[in-house]
């Protein structure tokens, strides 16, 4: 049910809107659901893993995630393209 409503509310608009905040499990299973693929990792000069996600459609989320298994939406969008190579 709740990662049910976490789709809901990520995914019903192209954009959703910055600092929204879930377990990270929960935001994990909608990331899967939409079948993204990571397209950048790394870790900020905070310590916190930084990913941008992808999906095929050109759906694409930008996550903070911190050490206490919480996750923050930094942006998210449409009409997402990845580097020429890459391959989703």
């Amino acid at each position: 049910m709740v990662a049910f409503l976490a789709a809901f509310f990520l995914f019903k608009n192209s954009y959703a809107n910055p600092g929204q905040c879930y377990p990270t499990s929960t935001l994990m299973k909608t990331i899967w659901a939409e079948k993204m693929a990571i397209v950048f990792r790394g870790l900020s000069k905070n310590g916190h893993l930084v990913t941008v996600y992808l999906n095929k459609g050109g759906k694409f989320l930008a996550v903070v995630h911190y050490k206490n298994q919480t996750s923050c939406i930094a942006d998210q969008g449409g009409n997402g393209t990845s580097k020429k190579g890459y391959k989703l």
